[in-house]
Formats: C-alpha cells, sequence, structure tokens
C-alpha cells in the first residue's frame, strides 16, 4: 500500500518526477511509475493502486485536463475524499472539480522549501492522517449448485444382492464423480458470470451517480452564471435608468433657465420700451408746454428787463429798454428769436433796436443785442450767460 497516488498525463512525466522525488524526502511512499509489470493488466495495475491509496494528488494541466484517465482517477479520489489537487501550469480545472481549491504549483521547479509545496504537503498530511482503513466486506464463499443427475441418465438399479459386479461399481463412480465436476464447474462459471455482472452494475450505477452529480454541479455553476448575469443586467438597466433620469432633469432645469432668462430679457425690453415711451411722453410734454424766463441785462448805455418765451414751433423776446444812467423809459420792443433745441449747448438771440437818443449817445443810433444762453440742462430750460453787442464787448446777465 502507497501513501500516495499521483494522477498525471505522460506528457506532464518529469514534473510528476519531481513531485514523487520532493513527497519521498518527506517520508511518504509515492506510487507515480506506470510501468507495468509482466503478465499484469495496465488498468487492473492502476486501479489496484488507486485502491490502496490514503491520498491521491491530480496534477492539472491543459493536457491532463483532456485525459479521460485522470479525470476518472480523480473522479474516484473525489469519491472517496481523499483527492488533492494541483496547478501545474495556467489551465482551468474540469467543472466537477472546481469545488476543492487547488495548490498553485505552475511556478514551482522542484525546489524543496517553496511555500506552496509547504502548503500543499500539509494538505496530503492531512488527508493522509485522517484517512480510515476500508474494511472489506465479508462475502460468503460460492457455493456450488445442487447437483442435479444429468438429462438422459438412466436410473440406477437395484439389487437385492449385495455383491455387484466391479466392473459395474467402477463405472458407476466414474460417472458420479464427472457429474460431480460437471456440476461444481457450472457452478463457479455461473458464479463468475453473476459476480461480473454485480459488478457492471455497480459500475454502471456509479457512473450513472457521478453523471448526476456532474450535471447537478454544472446546473448550478449555469444558475449562478446566469443570476449573475441577470444581477449585472439589471445593474446596467438602473445605471442607464439613472443616467436618463438625469439627463431628463438637466434637459429640464436647462429649460427653466432659458425660460427664465428669456422672461427676464423681455421684462427688460418691456421696461426699456416704457421708460422710452415714458421720455418721449415727457419731451413731447416738454416741447407741446409753452416755456418762458425773465431776463435783465444791459449794454454801455441802456438796461433791458423782459422776457424770453417760447413753444414747439416759435420763440420770442419781448422786453423794455431804459436810459442806464437816467433810468428814464426808452421804449419798448419785440425781438423775434430761434426755437432752443434738445441736446445743444448753447443758444443764441440776436437782433438790434433803434433808438433816438440815451445819455451816451443824444442822437438816433441802433443798439445790437446777442443773448447767449445755455442749454445743457437736458429738460429743456435755459440759463442766460451774458449779451455781446460786438466782439470782445460783453456783460454778464443779471
Amino acid at each position: 500500500m502507497s501513501d500516495i497516488f499521483i494522477s498525471y498525463a505522460s506528457a506532464d512525466r518529469e514534473r510528476a518526477r519531481l513531485l514523487a522525488d520532493a513527497l519521498s524526502q518527506k517520508g511518504w511512499s509515492v506510487w507515480w511509475d506506470r510501468t507495468i509489470p509482466p503478465g499484469k493488466e495496465f488498468d487492473q495495475v492502476i486501479e489496484e493502486a488507486l485502491d490502496a491509496a490514503k491520498c491521491v494528488v491530480v496534477l492539472w494541466s491543459k493536457t491532463s485536463t483532456a485525459s479521460s484517465w485522470v479525470k476518472t482517477e480523480a473522479a474516484e479520489a473525489m469519491r472517496r475524499k481523499i483527492l488533492v489537487p494541483a496547478l501545474i501550469d495556467e489551465t482551468k480545472i474540469p467543472l466537477e472539480f472546481r469545488r476543492l481549491q487547488a495548490a498553485d504549483l505552475s511556478q514551482w521547479q522542484g525546489e524543496h522549501s517553496h511555500p506552496e509545496l509547504e502548503k500543499f504537503s500539509r494538505s496530503i498530511e492531512e488527508n493522509i492522517n485522517s484517512t480510515v482503513e476500508p474494511v472489506p466486506d465479508a462475502k460468503p464463499p460460492p457455493q456450488p449448485p445442487p447437483m442435479r443427475p444429468q438429462p438422459g441418465e438412466p436410473p440406477r438399479p437395484l439389487y437385492t444382492h449385495r455383491e455387484q459386479p466391479a466392473a459395474k461399481s467402477h463405472t458407476k463412480w466414474v460417472a458420479l464423480g464427472v457429474a460431480a465436476l460437471v456440476a461444481v464447474l457450472a457452478g463457479f462459471f455461473f458464479y463468475r458470470e453473476h459476480a461480473k455482472r454485480v459488478e457492471l452494475e455497480q459500475t454502471i450505477a456509479r457512473e450513472k451517480a457521478e453523471q448526476a452529480e456532474r450535471e447537478r454541479i454544472a446546473k448550478e455553476e449555469a444558475a449562478r452564471e446566469a443570476a449573475s448575469r441577470k444581477a449585472e443586467d439589471d445593474r446596467r438597466a438602473a445605471d442607464r435608468t439613472a443616467q436618463a433620469k438625469a439627463a431628463r432633469e438637466q434637459a429640464e432645469r436647462a429649460a427653466q433657465l432659458k425660460a427664465a432668462q428669456e422672461q427676464e430679457r423681455a421684462a427688460k425690453a418691456k421696461a426699456a420700451q416704457q421708460q422710452a415711451e415714458a421720455d418721449r411722453e415727457r419731451q413731447q410734454r416738454l416741447a407741446s408746454a409753452p416755456k418762458s424766463m425773465n431776463l435783465d441785462w444791459n449794454d454801455n448805455a441802456i438796461r433791458y428787463s423782459g422776457t424770453l418765451s417760447w413753444t414747439s414751433a416759435d420763440a420770442s423776446l419781448r422786453f423794455t429798454a431804459y436810459d442806464a444812467r437816467t433810468g428814464s423809459r426808452i421804449g419798448n420792443y419785440t425781438l423775434p428769436a430761434q426755437v432752443p433745441t434738445q441736446g445743444r449747448s448753447n443758444y443764441v438771440v440776436s437782433g438790434s433796436i433803434s433808438v433816438s437818443s440815451d445819455s451816451v449817445s443824444p442822437y438816433p443810433h441802433e443798439h445790437s443785442i446777442n443773448l447767449y444762453f445755455n442749454t445743457g440742462q437736458g429738460d429743456g430750460s435755459l440759463r442766460f450767460i451774458q449779451n455781446c453787442p460786438r466782439p470782445g464787448e460783453c456783460y454778464p446777465g443779471r
């Protein structure tokens, strides 16, 4: 009996030899060399070694996962709960064996102090220590079938005398021996055929159970994968729904902002229009309303006092002239004037009057009038600045 049975593909023989040497160094007996002694059948030797092992090590590789022998040996070890798997390259373990965690020896090159080999050895030791020796079933030895008389055998005659001829007595015992031998051989053949049939039925039942277990595992794996796919699809659908909702909310906020901006622009435009209309109405009222201002001015000899009046259509300057020294009244006068224009910075009323005399010139003569106004008030009003009857000669207004 070997402690460890190593199952591997022929292409991985060198890796199996390295592992067998390493495990043997730890004091275990290892069966791994599949050289068949003369006179032995291959499957018989493998089966005996597999049944006798306390622990079965399966080396999974790209080659062994396609080997029916390796999978059969792994299934038997898994049934006995003595399987310790190991990966020796990057491959995918067959579905029915994925429930067991496999040691990763893909980077192991035969060194005895490798950490993965240490963990692997501890798993083997636990399996060997927990293995219980199977007790073989006690089977009764095969019983030969009861002897039956051979067909066509004539009944033995009854003799009244004890003495029988010697030749006849010898023939009788030979016939009985032959019949017994035939019966024994028939019983042995029957037992052997029955045992083979029972073994075949047990093998078929075991294979059916293993196939059912593999199908169950495959269904569970498919169900888990389907559930995982469904969860992923649900998550993606939820993400798409959340993104669509966020996009709608963003579009709604943008539309609301745009509407608010449009309303604000419309309100500003309406307010500007209303303000413009109010300004026009005010300007129209200012322009259409009659305006006037009282004026007092003088030149070198005459003092003037009058009123400048204007509307949107015409303007006039009405005043009375007085002698500046004596204060005597000289006369009343009216001069046409220009209508003040909105926006101009100054405004001039010009003209001349004839007088018979004054204290400066006691004979008939004329006085020029050039009244300067400032129109920069913005409301149509005027501010009198000065009278300049001649260039360089100006008199400020009063």
